[in-house]
C-alpha cells in the first residue's frame, strides 16, 4: 500500500439489483410483521422503469396444457401458494413451482427432460418406485402434487402435525415419503385437503426469461442455434431465470393482455402499463457449476460483460435498449443508484492479518455502510433505520476469539476530522492470533425479519437489534452479507466409504476362501439371538465390533457354512469392541469401554453379528447404505486403513450403491462400490443430504446428533454472493474469510 506493507484482499458482496419488496405492514394484524410461520410472509413484486438494465428481455411462457402430447399435463409447470396470506388465486413472488411429472408411471408417456437428460417416450422412467403404487390418483392429476412432479424452486414444507421443517432443493423429485406428497395422514381413507399440495396455472401473461445472451440470428429471427439456454430444456422455467407479468402492448393491436413478451416499461404515448419482476431479478447463476455469472459471460470479464446489447432484432420496437434515451453500461454499481432505482453492489477490503508467534495485537475495525438510510426492500412504506440493523461479529476456529457481536454504529466514523468520508464502523480490540488461520467476519442485518424460506416452528423467533442473527439450520435466519442457498453442513460432500460388505455365497465357496479380519460387523439388540430372523437395522448405539475372530455360531470354522440367519459371525474372543458396550444379564449393568478386546466368558460372547451392507437376494439388488468417513486418529496412532474405527463418522442412506462388477477383493470393503444416479452415472460416494448420522458427529466446534439427517439445505429470499474472497473456511458459512 502507499503507507507501508499492509496487504489487502478486494471483492464484492452481488447484492440483489431489484429484490421483491418485503410487505411489513398489513391492515390486518394476523399478517403484520410476522415470522416465516407458513401463513404470513408476503412480497410485493417491482415495477420495471426506465434505463434499467433488464429492460428488452426476451419472455416465454410457461409451459402449459398440450394436447400434442399424449398426456397433456406432462411437464406443464403449475405453482402452489404455500402462504395463507397470499392464496389469492394468482402467482406471487417466491411461490412454488412445479413440472408435472407421470405419477409414478413405469414408463414415460412423451419425450422430457430429467436431471439434464432427454428422455423419449415410452422408455423406462428412472425415477419409477416398482415397491409404491398411487392411493388417491391413478392418473396424473394437474390439481395437486403428485409422486413423480418436479420441484422447480426451493421449498420449504412444515409436517402434518406441525412438529417437524424440511425443505427440499431446485430440481429435486417428489417422493412417497416426502411432505408435499399426497398421503392419508388421518387413516380415515379420505385426502382431506390438508393432505395433498393444489396447484394452479400460470396466466397467461406471467412469463419467465430463457436466455442469458443474445444469439438471434437477424436475417432469421427463427434460428435458434446460437441462442444459449440457461436450461438444456428450451421454453421450460428454470430457478435462475426471471420471471415478469408481461402486462404492456402489441404493435399490432394496441393493448394485449397476453403482453408481448419482452420486459419493457411504461409507454406514455399509448397508456400502456410497466411490466413487474415477480422475482429477484440479479446476476444470473451458471447452469453447470452455480457459479455467479454475468448476463452474456463468465469471469474472467471481457468488455462484452459490460455492453448493453440489443435483445431483440427489431431494432424500431418499443423498449429496446438502442431507442432509449440513456444507455447506461454494466452491472457492478456500488451503492444505491438513484437513476436506475438499482441496489449496487457491496465493495470488500480485506486486511492480510499475521498469526502465530509473530502476530501483533490488532484492534479490528469493521467499516461498512450497507443497509444505511432507509430500507429499500421493504414495500408499503421505508422502514428507517434508526439504529442501524448493521452489526459485525469475529470468530475464529481456535477459539483465539471471544465470540462477540458489535453494532456498527452511524456515530463512529474512523477519520481525522469525520468530514472526510462518512462510513460508520466498529472496533473489536485487544485481538491476538494464536495460529495462522482464517478468523471469520460476519456482518448481517439485524432488524429481526426472517430471510429463510423455511417455516418456523412455533419457538422459532426473530428479534431486531439482539446482535445475534437468529440463525437455526433449515428454518430461519437474518439476511447477512454472502448468503446463499445450499447445504451448509459441515460434514456435507466428505468422502465416504462402504462398511464392510457381506461377501456373495459364490466367493465363500471358493477353495481355501476365509473370512477378512478387519470385518466391521455390528449386534442387532432388536434380534438379539441367533434365532432372531430380522430384518437387521444398525440402530445409534448398537454394539460394533471388529471380527477377528472368524468363528461362527455354534463354534463352526466352516466358512462355507456361513449362513446369515441360522449360522451367522458372533461374538467371539480376540474381537474387538469398536465402541462401548453395555450388557444387561441377570439385573447386573456390565460396561466394557470401546477399543477392548473380547476375552472368554465376558457378556457378549456368542452375540450374532451382522454385516452393514449385504446382498439381498429377496429383491436381487445390493443393500449398501452404511458408509463411514475414512480419517486419521493421532491421538489413538490410527491412520486411514479402509476400515471403521471408533471416532469417525458413519452414515446410513435412503439409496443404496451399487457393484458394477462384483468381484471379491480381501481389501476392505471387498466389492467397489459406486452410487448410480437416475441418468446411469456412476459417482464416488460422499455425504448428502437426507443422510442419517449413525454416530455423534463433531466438526470445528459443531456437534450433530446420532440421528440427525444432514441438511437439506438453507435456502434464502435474498441471496448476496461474494466474488473473489471465500467464506466458511473459518468453519462457519455465514462468515467472509479473513486470512
Amino acid at each position: 500500500t502507499r503507507y507501508g506493507t499492509r496487504q489487502w484482499q478486494i471483492g464484492w458482496a452481488d447484492m440483489v439489483d431489484y429484490p421483491p419488496k418485503r410487505k411489513i405492514y398489513d391492515p390486518n394484524p394476523a399478517y403484520e410483521n410476522r415470522p416465516n410461520d407458513e401463513n404470513a410472509v408476503a412480497f410485493d413484486p417491482t415495477i420495471v422503469e426506465a434505463y434499467q438494465w433488464d429492460v428488452g428481455f426476451e419472455l416465454v411462457n410457461f409451459r402449459t396444457e398440450d394436447n400434442d402430447r399424449y398426456e397433456p399435463n406432462f411437464t406443464e409447470e403449475r405453482y402452489h401458494e404455500p402462504m395463507l396470506r397470499t392464496r389469492d388465486g394468482h402467482y406471487d413472488p417466491y411461490e412454488y413451482i412445479y413440472r408435472k411429472g407421470c405419477n409414478n408411471r413405469e414408463v414415460l408417456p412423451d419425450d422430457c427432460l430429467i436431471d439434464g437428460v432427454i428422455h423419449e417416450e415410452n422408455t423406462i422412467n428412472p425415477y419409477y418406485i416398482p415397491t409404491w403404487t398411487p392411493v388417491f390418483y391413478s392418473n396424473i392429476e394437474p390439481l395437486v402434487v403428485q409422486v413423480g412432479d418436479t420441484r422447480l424452486v426451493p421449498m420449504s414444507y412444515v409436517s402434518w402435525d406441525g412438529s417437524e421443517v424440511k425443505n427440499y432443493e431446485a430440481n429435486t423429485v417428489v417422493k412417497p415419503d416426502d411432505l408435499d406428497a399426497p398421503y392419508d395422514y388421518d387413516g380415515n381413507g379420505i385426502l382431506e385437503q390438508d393432505e395433498r399440495k393444489y396447484l394452479s396455472g400460470f396466466a397467461t401473461n406471467m412469463k419467465h426469461t430463457e436466455t442469458i445472451r443474445d444469439g438471434i440470428n437477424l436475417n432469421d429471427p427463427a434460428d435458434l442455434t446460437n441462442i444459449y439456454f440457461d436450461s438444456m430444456y428450451r421454453y421450460s422455467y428454470f430457478n435462475t431465470e426471471f420471471i415478469y407479468l408481461d402486462r404492456d402492448e402489441d404493435a399490432s393491436d394496441g393493448v394485449d393482455p397476453n403482453g408481448d413478451s419482452e420486459v419493457s416499461i411504461a409507454n406514455p404515448e399509448t397508456g400502456t402499463y410497466p411490466d413487474l419482476r415477480y422475482s429477484p431479478v440479479n446476476t444470473k447463476l451458471d447452469i453447470d457449476d452455480k457459479r455467479p455469472t454475468l448476463l452474456n459471460g463468465t469471469e474472467p470479464y471481457t468488455n462484452d460483460d459490460f455492453d448493453r446489447k440489443t435483445i431483440s432484432p427489431a431494432s424500431n420496437q418499443f423498449g429496446n435498449y438502442r431507442n432509449q434515451d440513456r444507455n447506461r453500461r454494466g452491472m457492478g454499481l456500488v451503492g444505491w443508484d438513484a437513476i436506475t432505482k438499482t441496489q449496487g453492489d457491496v465493495l470488500i477490503l480485506s486486511e492480510i492479518l499475521k498469526g502465530g508467534c509473530e502476530s501483533p495485537t490488532y484492534d479490528l475495525s469493521v467499516e461498512t455502510d450497507v443497509w444505511m438510510g432507509t430500507d429499500v426492500d421493504i414495500a408499503t412504506g421505508d422502514i428507517n433505520l434508526m439504529p442501524s440493523p448493521a452489526a459485525a461479529r469475529l470468530r475464529s476456529p481456535n477459539g483465539d476469539i471471544t465470540a462477540n457481536s458489535q453494532r456498527i454504529q452511524k456515530n463512529t466514523v474512523l477519520a481525522p476530522d469525520g468530514q472526510s468520508f462518512f462510513i460508520p464502523a466498529t472496533t473489536f480490540q485487544n485481538i491476538k492470533l494464536d495460529y495462522r488461520e482464517y478468523i471469520g467476519v460476519e456482518i448481517f442485518k439485524d432488524n429481526g425479519i426472517d430471510n429463510h424460506i423455511g417455516i418456523n416452528l412455533g419457538h422459532d423467533e426473530l428479534y431486531q437489534q439482539n446482535l445475534t442473527d437468529d440463525f437455526k439450520e433449515e428454518r430461519c435466519g437474518e439476511e447477512f452479507v454472502g448468503v446463499v442457498n445450499g447445504v451448509n453442513a459441515k460434514d456435507n460432500n466428505n468422502a465416504l466409504i462402504p462398511m464392510s460388505i457381506e461377501p456373495l455365497p459364490n466367493d465363500i465357496s471358493i477353495t481355501h476362501f476365509e473370512f477378512s479380519t478387519t470385518d466391521v460387523l455390528y449386534y442387532d439388540t432388536d434380534n438379539g439371538t441367533v434365532q432372531d430372523q430380522g430384518p437387521f437395522v444398525y440402530g445409534c448405539g448398537e454394539p460394533i465390533y471388529q471380527n477377528k475372530n472368524t468363528t461362527l455360531a455354534m463354534g463352526i470354522t466352516d466358512p462355507t457354512a456361513y449362513d446369515p440367519i441360522s449360522t451367522p459371525h458372533i461374538v467371539n474372543e480376540g474381537d474387538v469392541r469398536i465402541n462401548g458396550v453395555h450388557v444387561i444379564v441377570n439385573n447386573n449393568e456390565i460396561q466394557y469401554e470401546a477399543g477392548t478386546i473380547v476375552s472368554e466368558g465376558d457378556a457378549d460372547v456368542g452375540f450374532p453379528l451382522r454385516y452393514f451392507n449385504k446382498f439381498d437376494f429377496a429383491v436381487d439388488e445390493w443393500d449398501i447404505r452404511y458408509f463411514f468417513n475414512d480419517e486419521a486418529n493421532p491421538d489413538e496412532d490410527i491412520d486411514p486403513n479402509d476400515w471403521y474405527d471408533l471416532g469417525e463418522a458413519l452414515y446410513r442412506s435412503l439409496d443404496s450403491a451399487t457393484v458394477p462388477m462384483p468381484m471379491y477383493n480381501e481389501m476392505q470393503p471387498h466389492y467397489h462400490a459406486v452410487m448410480l444416479d437416475v441418468s446411469g452415472v456412476y459417482n464416488s460416494i460422499v455425504v448428502k443430504s437426507n443422510m442419517t448420522r449413525m454416530v455423534e458427529v463433531t466438526i470445528n466446534g459443531t456437534t450433530y446428533d446420532c440421528g440427525s439427517n444432514v441438511s437439506t439445505g438453507d435456502f434464502w429470499y435474498y441471496q448476496n454472493p461474494i466474488h473473489k474472497i471465500s467464506t466458511g473456511f473459518n468453519c462457519d458459512f455465514r462468515y467472509i474469510d479473513e486470512p
